[in-house]
């Protein structure tokens, strides 16, 4: 008899949402392990967020530092996008270029010529 204990944040998880976990535990149980599903037990346990804890800090500080972390990372992105574009434009390169693929060249008729898209990956024969 399987017993399966899902601990949760107390955030408002609706009883369907609660439903749906124990639906989709039970299924899993029985899919996975064949296990009855008849005799698979599952709790599901609210925990106030003041009594939880990641990383060190209570879930709310924790999360929003990971929420600020996240924008940080998106901003500096875009920084980098925006100091390519003007770095290529400076050097007078097509923005192609300016990508983390390398460039792919082609020779038609003996002319070096750059491929647009993107790379693709040849399978090779044995």
């Amino acid at each position: 008899m399987p017993y399966v204990n899902i601990k949760i944040t107390r955030e408002g998880a609706t009883a369907e949402q609660k439903a749906e976990l124990i639906k989709g535990v039970t299924e899993l149980l029985a899919r996975v392990l064949n296990k009855n599903p008849k005799t698979t037990v599952v709790t599901i346990e609210e925990i106030e967020m003041d009594s939880w804890g990641i990383g060190g800090a209570p879930v709310e500080i924790a999360r929003e530092k990971g929420k600020r972390r996240a924008a940080e990372i998106e901003k500096l992105k875009a920084d980098k996008e925006t100091l390519e574009r003007e770095l290529a434009e400076l050097k007078g390169l097509p923005l192609p270029l300016i990508s983390d693929e390398p460039p792919v060249f082609t020779l038609d008729n003996n002319v070096l010529k750059l491929k647009k898209g993107k790379k693709t990956k040849r399978k090779h024969k044995k």
